[in-house]
């Protein structure tokens, strides 16, 4: 899924984490947007840092929230993108 995809392009110089997408003018304002790929970005940056453990845990935090069926309504099911930021 294009939602989960993240990216690392690392340099002599340092890297850059992103998450793959566009702009997605097309779901503005629905609510429907998936923050994986920015989340799982995040974490390949941790990793990267050497902080692999606490990007361990933030990803399987983000599993968690999923198992719960907190997540967008992309994976399956009908949800909202704001619920991931509220998943304990």
């Amino acid at each position: 899924m294009l939602q989960f995809a993240d990216d690392v392009f690392p340099q002599a110089f340092g890297a850059m984490f992103e998450a793959i997408h566009g702009s997605a003018p097309d779901i503005a304002g629905k609510n429907i947007a998936n923050p994986s790929g920015l989340l799982m970005a995040g974490v390949m940056m941790l990793v990267h840092i050497g902080q692999g453990e606490v990007a361990g845990r933030v990803h399987n935090a983000w599993l968690k929230t999923i198992e719960d069926g907190i997540h967008s309504a992309d994976i399956s099911g009908v949800r909202v993108c704001r619920n991931n930021g509220s998943a304990r």
